[in-house]
């Protein structure tokens, strides 16, 4: 028995300083990265047989658990590499076999459910959450998911019936967020609408989910709630006030119940506010208005110069002298610079022009010229003061000094070149060809690769046209198509071109006529050119310039004031020239006759409808809106004055 003894404790001891010298720690790691320091002082010497044992088989369950696991991540990873091929059926059958095995694991339900869908399997979706549900009631991801399967299956309801717990229970935004948006993906906007609201009320918070109710609202051409949640959105995200800009732009062009949506932007009460408004009121058609809110004693007053000057050109650039006078007045009793003061005469001055007041539009220019002599505007209103006295009185020869005199200042600007081109058309009208030649050469020669050069050169081949010099004509235009400085001219060289080419293969002699007949139009002999453009059409009335004869005819008659007769002459260039690209722009002139020298907006209003109908891509259909928009102004006006009476 001792003996016995002694050879244990001397093995034990063998055993003690071989395991000290070989190692002093074994780890062991467990799943989920927990592990275990076995000291080989705290445990080989206290290790009974059966605690080695063990630890031996928690070894091989370890090795076995990560193995396991790999050959898992691995078969995940072939499914993965099915579903970029498409082949959707073998990856379904990886992850089913994969969730059989490991139904704890969530990640493989959910993979398992993704390709699913994507193989439109969806009746298999549904059917596998509520398998989960019937487990796991409390999931509400599976809930969700299983209304996205109904939903995709058609079965709104159900859908709806499955997402009814989940939103009576959020706590946040999430889950209306993310029915809402199915909704809104199957135009169900009135449910997406409903979902919205209803996140509002369970959440306490009426500024949730506004960009997204604007933009259903927008979309069922709710305008006015549209823009209620605009109004909402923006103030929590100023930075988007562009987006919100073109929205009401959109709204302004496209749309309609305008005064109520003027109405909700009339109360500016800062500078986003009142941007907002002259974004949508201009557009609309409440210039007038916007201004009188503008000039307001409660409008706001930071930097008010941009809206004023915006407010001021756009009535100009639409034709309305009267609410462009107002604002350029306000400016000017306002004005503490001179910038501002410059432009704003200048402003002044054109409006009064549009008005057909030249006298008074003469005053302003020439008050700007003495006060501001050195400013751009300055030289602009020389150039006005010039067409006045060619237009309106008559006065050539005291256009052509005013147009000398804006030369002389020897500045390079663009009203300089505006000056040359117009002495040149004065020598022309004179019939001093020669004089005109010399001065395109010599604006050749000053600009020679800028857009002022490629004009003087199509005015040159112009002038061979008109000239009767068909073949020199059609070689400068042969050159100025082989530049791209200036798109309108290059427009009209090729339509000049065109015309020359058709001619000469057509009927050269009509061509030569017709070359004789614009000249005398150029040097202002209107009845000389009413008469050669009726001869030329009665003889030649299916001809290659059918078209124009008739256009040139109708404008000869609106200028003389004969507004029955360039009427028809536009009916008929509609009527018998439907394809001609002149007929979209008749249809303009019509509608501009109607309504401001004949006053019958209603005949107006047909007139631009017709257009757009007839021609909706065309440039002048553009044309035809924005007048349109105008036009109802006016209808409206008129409308409630006659209630009124």
């Amino acid at each position: 028995m001792r003996k016995r003894q002694r050879t244990n404790k001397r093995i034990n001891e063998s055993t003690n300083k071989r395991i000290n010298e070989s190692t002093t720690e074994f780890v062991v790691t467990l799943g989920g990265g927990v592990g275990f320091v076995y000291s080989s002082m705290n445990c080989w010497r206290s290790c009974t047989p059966l605690r080695l044992f063990a630890i031996l088989l928690l070894c091989v369950g370890i090795a076995t658990a990560s193995t396991e696991t790999e050959q898992i991540n691995a078969a995940i990873q072939r499914a993965i590499a099915l579903e970029a091929k498409k082949d959707f059926t073998s990856a379904i059958y990886i992850y089913r076999g994969l969730y059989i095995q490991h139904p704890h694991r969530a990640d493989l339900l959910m993979r398992l459910e993704s390709a699913l869908s994507r193989a439109g399997r969806h009746d298999e979706v549904a059917v596998l959450f509520r398998q989960r549900l019937s487990s796991v009631p409390n999931d509400n991801n599976a809930r969700l998911r299983l209304g996205i399967a109904l939903f995709e299956l058609g079965q709104i309801d159900s859908a709806a019936a499955s997402w009814e717990p989940l939103l009576q229970k959020a706590t946040n935004t999430h889950p209306f967020a993310i029915i809402a948006d199915r909704y809104r993906k199957r135009n169900l906007d009135k449910r997406a609408e409903q979902t919205y609201r209803r996140a509002r009320i369970a959440l306490q918070d009426t500024k949730l989910f506004a960009r997204e109710l604007a933009e259903l609202a927008e979309r069922r051409a709710h305008y006015p709630d549209a823009v209620r949640e605009y109004l909402i959105w923006i103030r929590q995200n100023p930075q988007y006030r562009a987006h919100v800009e073109a929205r009401l732009r959109d709204m302004a062009q496209n749309g309609d119940q305008h005064a109520e949506v003027f109405g909700l932007l009339s109360s500016p009460k800062d500078q986003t506010d009142l941007s907002l408004l002259i974004e949508y009121a201009l557009p609309a058609g409440f210039v007038a208005q916007t201004l009188d809110l503008l000039l307001s004693p409660n409008a706001p007053t930071d930097n008010n110069w941009n809206y004023l000057f915006r407010i001021a050109h756009y009535a100009l650039d639409n034709e309305n002298p009267t609410t462009a006078i107002a604002a350029y007045r306000a400016i000017c009793d306002r004005a503490d610079r001179s910038d501002h003061l410059a432009r704003a005469q200048l402003g002044l001055g054109k409006a009064y022009q549009l008005a057909n007041r030249p006298a008074e539009a003469q005053n302003h220019y020439s008050d700007l010229i003495t006060r501001h002599p050195n400013r751009a505007e300055a030289d602009e209103a020389r150039f006005l003061v010039g067409i006045i006295l060619r237009d309106h009185h008559n006065d050539a020869g005291g256009a052509q000094q005013a147009f000398q005199n804006l030369i002389q200042t020897h500045r390079r600007s663009t009203w300089r070149y505006k000056a040359l081109f117009a002495l040149a058309e004065g020598h022309l009208q004179a019939d001093n060809t020669d004089k005109t030649r010399l001065i395109y050469h010599q604006i050749i020669a000053e600009r020679a690769t800028a857009s002022e050069a490629t004009e003087a050169r199509f005015r040159l081949a112009e002038l061979h046209f008109l000239s009767d010099q068909i073949d020199q004509a059609q070689t400068l235009l042969d050159a100025v198509l082989k530049t791209d400085v200036n798109r309108d001219i290059i427009n009209d060289t090729i339509a000049l071109s065109a015309l020359l080419q058709e001619g000469q293969r057509a009927d050269a002699t009509l061509l030569s006529a017709y070359a004789s007949a614009c000249l005398k139009l150029r040097q202002k002999d209107q009845n000389g050119a009413l008469h050669a453009f009726e001869t030329l059409h009665r003889a030649h009335p299916q001809s290659f310039l059918a078209d124009r004869l008739l256009d040139h005819q109708a404008k000869i008659y609106t200028d003389q004031k004969r507004y029955p007769q360039a009427l028809q002459t536009y009916r008929k260039l509609i009527a018998t020239q439907p394809h001609s690209p002149l007929s979209p722009a008749a249809h303009i002139a019509q509608g501009a006759i109607y309504d401001k020298y004949l006053g019958q907006y209603y005949d107006a209003q047909k007139i631009y409808e017709t257009l757009l109908v007839n021609y909706p891509t065309s440039l002048e259909a553009d044309i035809a809106r924005e007048r349109l928009r105008s036009l109802r102004q006016k209808i409206q006006t008129l409308e409630k004055t006659k209630e009124a009476g």
